[in-house]
């Protein structure tokens, strides 16, 4: 939840942020969301892109101008002058630092029209007042727009309806490593295995009749790669960039200018920011980093789902630890 300040700063510029934005309707170039599962990286990759690529990001700056982000964006544009050299660190997503890039949940969630653990809107949802206000960042960047949102994504078949171009980034990373870090994310976070955590698919209220948390976070990712694969089916491959997990961690610069290159072949022009990366990051796809108390629990659901029953995945086979050892939280 937002603090006090920033939602009376928010509530004192709204009313002139609309004045200033009436005019606009959608943004002129195509906006590319960033997609994928909870724990597959996409926090890290944002940080690598934002960092390298002259695209439209939405910094923690911005994030704060939820109501008013034409003249949040406006402020950006004047305090950040340079594109942010980025700590890659974070933790569960967010991100610490004015220009380092954010989800802006508040921002999706008040103009989506989500209420508190809402993630879904109806077919008939009137989307205007949000195109309006995506057109108005868009003018103040003068950039084409990129997002990292997860209410974004959970709408984004309306969003294909209303929006002139949508791309998208898919940011995969091996099912079962998703699940094992979704399961050390409830545990680290919340203190409780049973307390969800991350994106919420539109079948959730089923997924709790499995009984186990284990399994409830096995069928969460089972049903996310679903809607993942709606997605490809509703933008089409042409307009898709896959980035390879283990190749961005090992070259990342690759992988960023084969992702220039795709939006160069759909009319958008990014160029290099100057901004080094780092040769390679660590690939956390580590039985290390398995908790040996719900490790045979997961490997039974996820056989079970995965393998047995129907999956898009099968994971590499690696050794598992010691149940003995203490597990890292990854």
């Amino acid at each position: 939840m937002a603090a006090d300040h920033l939602r009376t700063l928010n509530a004192a510029l709204a009313d002139e942020d609309d004045r200033l934005t009436a005019g606009f309707h959608r943004p002129a170039y195509p906006v590319t969301f960033l997609i994928g599962l909870p724990r597959a990286g996409k926090t890290l990759f944002h940080q690598a892109v934002a960092t390298a690529l002259d695209i439209g990001y939405v910094s923690n700056l911005l994030n704060k101008f939820w109501r008013a982000p034409y003249l949040g964006a406006c402020l950006e544009r004047d305090v950040l002058r340079e594109a942010p050299q980025s700590s890659f660190q974070s933790h569960y997503g967010n991100t610490s630092g004015a220009g380092e890039p954010g989800e802006w949940g508040w921002f999706w969630q008040h103009w989506l029209g989500l209420e508190e653990g809402r993630h879904h809107l109806p077919p008939d949802a009137d989307l205007s007042p949000l195109l309006r206000k995506l057109a108005a960042v868009e003018a103040a960047k003068r950039r084409p727009l990129l997002f990292n949102n997860m209410y974004a994504v959970s709408n984004l078949a309306l969003l294909h309806g209303r929006l002139d171009r949508i791309l998208v980034i898919d940011k995969p990373r091996d099912p079962y490593w998703v699940c094992s870090s979704i399961i050390n994310a409830r545990v680290a976070r919340n203190g409780d295995i049973a307390t969800h955590f991350a994106n919420r698919p539109r079948e959730m209220p089923h997924l709790a009749a499995a009984g186990d948390p284990v399994e409830e976070v096995v069928l969460q990712v089972k049903a996310l790669l679903a809607e993942i694969s709606a997605i490809y089916r509703l933008v089409g491959p042409d307009n898709i960039f896959t980035v390879d997990h283990d190749c961005f961690l090992s070259e990342p610069g690759q992988v960023l200018a084969e992702l220039r290159q795709f939006w160069s072949a759909h009319g958008v022009a990014v160029d290099w920011t100057g901004n080094a990366l780092p040769d390679g990051f660590a690939n956390r796809n580590d039985p290390a980093l398995l908790d040996p108390v719900f490790r045979d629990r997961l490997e039974c659901h996820f056989h079970r789902h995965f393998v047995t029953g129907g999956g898009t995945a099968v994971r590499p086979r690696a050794e598992a630890p010691d149940p003995a050892s203490t597990a890292r939280r990854g």
